[in-house]
């Protein structure tokens, strides 16, 4: 299939019988009628389906149209995917319709008979739907059209091509992702001083890549990098600039070199601590150091220590010393090297002043309570007791202690046996189990103390410290899906959520032998129960069946008559027109233009050929038994023409008039004749039999003639004249032509008639 532009051809032919009685049309016909192309979406990637719907707008006054299905490079066709809408037949007021797609040019096409009556709606006709897939690599928005488009009136046979516009809906494609498979730095390595700054350029494959490129730098204190490139030197270092798009890395290693600024140094007096310096140079930049001559420095040129150039703060009073503890001199400090000085200036080594053993005992209170009893203590040293007020055993104010209250010494108040606390296991009660609902959670047996805790014995031995674990979650509710005719229900009480669904009757009908119905789409419930309807009385014939004219069920299956097989006899020669032999092809025939109206279906139209050689075909149809005497006028007969690479295809086209074989409705024998250019048989120069020569050279492929324009087609008032073959790759108008022959048919054939039936036997 063309992959640049595909044209499926979406064909409707409809052949109105001409009758003498009046047909109702519209009092004011719609002057502008619309074909809609819709997808089911707007938006879609390769390898998406998309569905779209062929739709007709109001229309009045309209017997006959043809249209063409244009389908855009990045789409292409679903095969098997096109369908007719449903009733599209009885819509329609059709005898016959069918979709097929067909093989001799990869096109769509449909065919119908339609009645006497115009069509007309006043609202849109959906018509067929079909499916096209996005190609890999399509981008931008795409537009499946109509084209080629033709309409008429079955009245008037009148032209209404130009009341018919086509709307189409754009879908937008969305370029599949298309990553980076390499990139390359202009650079991968430079040198920048500080503060100045160099763009680095990156190179990607391929160029229509999806990825974008990111910069980014190792040592920003060194280098920065933006979204574009451009590096900017920020100190003295090394720092590596990586670009990368996708997966794929890149790197350029920066060195930032200094262009100096110097800034002076003032000289500095040295103290007693810190070292002053000389005055020098330093970079503001890197913080290089300089001479003042420029020269380059290690270090900074400092000074000799000052030893005698103290600071001192304020005087420090002298501590006394005590039994136990040593006292301070007093003093002065130097706040830089924080050496001691007397108030002559003397360095003081030790501070020291030694104890002098002198207690201070405080007999107001007892600092001495301890388990074997209470003393008096010096105030400088607890440890210290009074010599005279030794220690003393305690006074007990109860015999033992409670929860609450401990036995302490009645001088003192030292405890001496602490209060017992709360006991847990005086204070338990039982917790029993409770199972947990579907909205309040229950529990785990277990026992509580007053106090809180929880244990899982009686005796408070092991204590639950996760309160948590004794608690039953609540279950939540089981709900049971609704359905048509209960809520949300829960499976495990009697909570409800929401309201039924309801019943979702199907719009088509279910059917029997005697009734029909709609049923619901989710439960079994039906409604609208009916019996079959007739859509007339009698039986069903061998022209319709009996239909319910609610449902459309076949209440009685439409007669089959009966039928003759014709088998028509050919031959088929293959040519080597070079060097390389023809390889494996399907060649297809035709037959048209019926001296009487004939309703046919073919049986067999092909032959496969396999080399250079002589292949006998037979172009089997059958008709109705009924029409038999109509085959004795002939029919044309000759080769569809394809586009096979390299091949040639014989145009001769014959007329076949066979010879009846008694009243056993058999062919006796077959007398053919060729069309002469004028479009009329030879009948003064019959021929034994048909043969076709097709020649095949693979260097030099002919290219396919073009196809006739829709105003060739044969005029109903001419003398019958053969087809020329149609081209594969547009075949618009062959249905449309066979129609118009079945008419012209009749009369042409009227003027040869008596001279072809004198070959009847």
């Amino acid at each position: 299939m063309n992959k640049r532009i595909t044209s499926l051809l979406l064909c409707f032919v409809m052949v109105f019988a001409m009758l003498a009685t009046a047909v109702p049309v519209f009092a004011a016909p719609i002057e502008s009628t619309q074909l809609k192309v819709i997808p089911d979406k707007t938006k879609a990637s390769p390898g998406d389906i998309i569905t779209y719907s062929v739709v007709l707008g109001p229309v009045s006054d309209m017997g006959t149209m043809q249209m063409y299905l244009v389908i855009p490079t990045g789409l292409t066709y679903v095969e098997d995917s096109g369908k007719l809408a449903d009733n599209l037949k009885s819509t329609l007021g059709f005898d016959d319709t069918a979709w097929t797609e067909k093989a001799l040019d990869d096109r769509l096409k449909i065919t119908g008979v339609a009645s006497a009556a115009d069509y007309e709606s006043a609202k849109d006709t959906p018509l067929a739907t079909f499916q096209c897939k996005v190609e890999d690599g399509a981008t931008g928005t795409l537009e499946v059209g109509l084209d080629n488009l033709e309409f008429y009136s079955c009245q008037t046979w009148e032209d209404h091509t130009d009341r018919f516009s086509v709307v189409k809906t754009p879908v937008t494609i969305t370029a599949a992702p298309k990553p980076a498979t390499d990139i390359k730095l202009n650079k991968s390595a430079t040198t920048i001083y500080t503060g100045n700054t160099e763009t680095l350029v990156a190179t990607v494959e391929p160029s229509d890549t999806t990825d974008t490129v990111t910069w980014t730098s190792n040592k920003e204190s060194v280098a920065t990098v933006d979204s574009n490139g451009k590096v900017t030197a920020v100190a003295p270092g090394e720092a590596i600039i990586t670009a990368k798009a996708g997966e794929e890395t890149a790197t350029c290693t920066v060195t930032v070199s200094c262009a100096h600024n110097l800034e002076t140094v003032s000289a500095k007096e040295s103290n007693c601590t810190e070292k002053g310096w000389d005055e020098y140079q330093e970079c503001t930049l890197c913080g290089a150091l300089f001479d003042m001559s420029g020269g380059s420095r290690s270090d900074i040129p400092y000074r000799a220590l000052d030893p005698n150039a103290h600071t001192f703060g304020g005087w420090i009073d002298e501590v006394p010393a005590n039994c136990t503890n040593t006292g301070t001199k007093g003093h002065k400090d130097c706040t830089l090297c924080h050496k001691h000085f007397d108030n002559y200036g003397a360095v003081i080594v030790d501070l020291t002043i030694p104890t002098n053993g002198i207690h201070d005992f405080d007999t107001t209170t007892w600092g001495y309570k301890e388990s074997d009893g209470h003393a008096h203590v010096c105030k400088y040293n607890p440890a210290h007791h009074d010599t005279v007020d030794t220690v003393t055993a305690h006074t007990p104010d109860r015999d033992e202690a409670t929860e609450t209250d401990p036995v302490k010494c009645t001088v003192c108040g030292y405890v001496i046996t602490p209060a017992t606390g709360h006991v847990c296991a005086s204070h338990l009660t039982k917790v029993e189990a409770e199972a947990a609902t579907c909205t309040d959670p229950g529990n785990l047996e277990h026992y509580k103390c007053s106090c809180g805790k929880l244990y899982e014995d009686a005796t408070a031995t092991v204590e639950i410290t996760g309160h948590s674990t004794v608690v039953v979650p609540a279950l939540g509710h089981d709900w049971a899906e609704a359905t048509c005719t209960q809520p949300k229900t829960c499976q495990r009480c009697d909570a409800t959520e929401g309201e039924a669904l309801g019943h979702d009757w199907a719009e088509e009908w279910s059917s029997d032998e005697t009734n029909h119905w709609h049923a619901c789409t989710r439960c079994d419930a039906t409604t609208d129960l009916h019996a079959h309807n007739p859509d007339h009385e009698g039986g069903a014939t061998v022209d319709y069946p009996i239909l319910c004219t609610d449902c459309g069920y076949v209440m009685e299956e439409q007669l089959v008559e009966g039928t003759i097989r014709v088998e028509l006899p050919f031959r088929l020669t293959v040519q080597q027109l070079d060097e390389m032999a023809p390889g494996a092809q399907t060649f297809r025939f035709l037959v048209f233009g019926f001296g009487a109206p004939v309703d046919y279906e073919i049986i067999t139209d092909t032959v496969d050929t396999d080399g250079a050689k002589t292949y006998q075909g037979t172009f089997t149809f059958t008709i109705p038994e009924q029409q038999w005497d109509n085959l004795s006028e002939g029919f044309s007969f000759l080769q569809v023409v394809g586009d096979a690479e390299g091949w040639t295809y014989d145009p001769v086209v014959y007329y076949a008039m066979p010879e009846f074989r008694g009243n056993d409705g058999g062919v006796s024998a077959w007398t053919f004749y060729e069309v002469t250019p004028d479009g009329l048989p030879d009948y003064d120069s019959p021929v034994e039999e048909m043969v076709f020569v097709n020649g095949y050279a693979a260097k030099k492929p002919v290219e396919p003639s073009q196809p006739p324009k829709p105003s060739e087609a044969p005029n109903p008032t001419q003398t019958l004249k053969p087809v020329q073959p149609p081209q594969t790759g547009d075949h618009s108008h062959l249905i449309l032509w066979v129609s118009l022959l079945l008419v012209s048919g009749a009369v042409g054939t009227a003027m040869v008639s008596q001279k072809r039936r004198k070959n009847v036997k």
